[in-house]
């Protein structure tokens, strides 16, 4: 009887079939055999009957990853401790659907200075009626927020941490 070589002994072999929530077989799914220590990895995909096989895997703890699309994916750990070959039959569930919505604006938000402040512009002064043109730019101020009449007819601002900037 012949000895077999030592590194014939310490690998085993992984074989099963991917199956849907009816017992159907699932040809095309992926199948990646993964050990988080050693980095090893080996991939195969399900045939036409849904069988699948992964050969010379060396001892170790692993972890199986079965997925395709419309389906959800699934992972077990199996540990290859002997030649005996490890049969681990799969069954993905019907996924449901997933959506990705990815929105992106300029900022809102003004960084470059840390008070409020209000803009006032020749639109603005435009856009407000006024019984005389010289009552345009006071009817404007007293439109904006920060801004209140005094009694002898002028305009004051509100508030210190308020400014105004002219465009």
């Amino acid at each position: 009887m012949c000895a077999a070589p030592r590194s014939r002994r310490t690998i085993g072999t992984i074989a099963g079939t991917v199956e849907d929530p009816q017992g159907l077989a699932i040809p095309g799914a992926t199948i990646v055999l993964a050990n988080r220590v050693s980095q090893a990895s080996q991939n195969a995909v399900s045939d036409e009957q849904g069988r699948f096989t992964l050969s010379n895997v060396a001892y170790g703890t692993y972890v199986l990853n079965v997925s395709l699309s419309g389906f959800t994916g699934v992972e077990q750990v199996i540990e290859i401790r002997s030649t005996v070959p490890v049969a681990r039959d799969v069954q993905l569930k019907i996924g449901g659907l997933s959506e990705t919505v990815t929105v992106s604006a300029d900022s809102l938000l003004e960084t470059s200075s840390t008070g409020s402040h209000i803009d006032l512009g020749a639109n603005m002064i435009d856009q407000l009626p006024s019984s005389t043109p010289s009552k345009q730019l006071s009817s404007m101020l007293l439109s904006a927020p920060g801004f209140i009449p005094s009694q002898n007819g002028r305009v004051h601002v509100r508030s210190p941490t308020r400014s105004t900037r002219a465009m």
